[in-house]
């Protein structure tokens, strides 16, 4: 006589679902944005990047990138740490090393998956560009290019074990102390080896996002900075 719902799937669940996602997601984004409104509010709307002097601080980055390609169903996981300078006008360098995983497979057509699993040594450096800030929010564009090393295990199958591994893309780094920092963003990439140390270069095309941590030694001095 009764017809018997399984979890989920009794009238209106779905309805009821939904609105506890939403009331769920409107709670997160007034717990992030009231925050930042009241910090705003406070300092000033935006506030431009120093026209003088020089400072750095120490930036711990993580990403998570997917493949674009359906041939090269690989992703990438890479914690990278950086020495970071502010130039005049919102310029930002920065210089670093990190380790690398990778996991996944080469699909090439008439031919078994390839395994592409191989973990790496970054080193290299970057730019970043940031010449506003918007209460304690600074957007950036930023790019980075990286000597990544798979000892034993060329990255993707059958290349080389040394790459090229460039990253570009952009966020915004939010101030929460005065040495204090966090960001996050989206990163596209490219691994490469540009076909000159192997005859065969199975390049790798991906994208994804990214956290980070900065931490300063000293007090943040001007708006930028």
């Amino acid at each position: 006589m009764f017809k018997s719902f399984a979890p989920g799937q009794a009238p209106g669940g779905r309805f009821i679902a939904s609105i506890i996602s939403r009331d769920a997601l409107i709670a997160l984004l007034s717990m992030v944005l009231m925050p930042l409104r009241s910090a705003i509010a406070q300092e000033g709307p935006v506030q431009w990047a120093p026209s003088h002097g020089i400072s750095h601080e120490w930036r711990l980055q993580g990403d998570y990138l997917g493949a674009r390609e359906a041939n090269r169903p690989i992703d990438i996981v890479s914690v990278t740490a950086a020495r970071v300078w502010r130039f005049p006008f919102g310029v930002q360098g920065s210089l670093g090393l990190g380790i690398l995983n990778a996991t996944g497979n080469r699909i090439e057509l008439g031919r078994s998956p390839i395994n592409s699993d191989a973990t790496g040594v970054l080193l290299g450096g970057g730019m970043r560009l940031a010449p506003v800030r918007i209460g304690p929010v600074e957007p950036f564009a930023e790019g980075t290019v990286h000597f990544l090393w798979t000892a034993g295990h060329p990255f993707p199958a059958e290349g080389s074990s040394v790459n090229g591994f460039v990253r570009w893309g952009g966020g915004a780094n939010v101030r929460l102390s005065n040495r204090l920092s966090i960001e996050a963003g989206y990163h596209a990439a490219h691994v490469s080896n540009g076909g000159g140390l192997v005859p065969y270069n199975p390049a790798w095309n991906g994208r994804g996002g990214f956290v980070g941590l900065n931490w300063r030694p000293g007090k943040w001095s001007g708006p930028a900075s």
